[in-house]
């Protein structure tokens, strides 16, 4: 697609944005959100079913100011120097606009890849969302994430069965595999997901179930802060504490 941008992966320089508190870390105060009557701090699982996705969404104007905001995201968090992005086209729902000029408190906008069992995503136009099965992709953007569907019969992921999300673009690139299709696009969705206070993990913990007390997610320590991951990443143990709120479609090099 002309006027593509193409990024080289690299490590960013981003200052983070976590404020350590022991091994429990606050993003922001658990207060009432001002910026959506429908989106509290603290979410509910009413309140959530209430905002999910209005599909289909019309693909974004490249001009467009959101398409600039997270492509400028994708790009800064583009991390894996091994591997470049192209990004062809973004799909977002439109009634989020207002998260590019200020956050609620709490929030924050991470990155989900997963499997993509059809070619939505393929055109410029709007989404032709599928309801297979086999298409996780599709049954995020339609029905919201599903705890039913954390983790496998045989495999326990690092910090138990919950949603896991990044604010690392290529690291949740990792986990954007097409099914059983040809398809030189890929696509990783845009997240919403409550962060709050959470709790920081040095070590594994497959048999986790929620945060600690008091906390409302799991962020996996990096290597940099005395843990064994090497990007960031969150784990959510409530399906209304993370929301899809758009689609990255790009191609990539680099990875098989």
């Amino acid at each position: 697609m002309g006027g593509a941008t193409k990024r080289q992966g690299f490590k960013s320089s981003t200052a983070q944005l976590l404020v350590t508190a022991g091994t429990k870390e606050a993003v922001g105060a658990a207060e009432p959100c001002q910026f959506h009557p429908q989106l509290p701090s603290i979410p509910s699982r009413v309140a959530i079913a209430a905002i999910l996705p209005r599909l289909p969404e019309p693909c974004l104007e490249r001009e467009h100011k959101i398409f600039r905001g997270i492509e400028t995201i994708s790009n800064a968090k583009w991390c894996h120097e091994d591997k470049t992005s192209e990004i062809q086209s973004i799909f977002f729902n439109r009634r989020y606009a207002y998260l590019f000029d200020q956050m609620p408190s709490g929030w924050r906008r991470y990155f989900h890849g997963t499997k993509r069992a059809c070619h939505v995503g393929g055109s410029d136009g709007y989404l032709e969302l599928c309801n297979g099965p086999a298409c996780s992709l599709c049954r995020i953007l339609t029905g919201g994430f599903k705890m039913t569907s954390a983790g496998s019969r045989r495999y326990a992921p690092m910090f138990g069965r919950g949603i896991y999300s990044t604010s690392v673009s290529s690291k949740a690139d990792k986990y954007a595999m097409n099914h059983h299709i040809r398809s030189r696009l890929h696509g990783i969705i845009l997240c919403l997901v409550f962060i709050g206070t959470f709790e920081k993990l040095h070590q594994a913990d497959q048999w986790k179930t929620a945060p600690a007390e008091g906390c409302d997610s799991v962020m996996g320590a990096t290597v940099n802060d005395g843990g064994s991951r090497r990007y960031t990443e969150a784990v959510v143990y409530r399906e209304s504490s993370i929301i899809p709120i758009g689609l990255i479609m790009y191609t990539r090099t680099g990875r098989k």
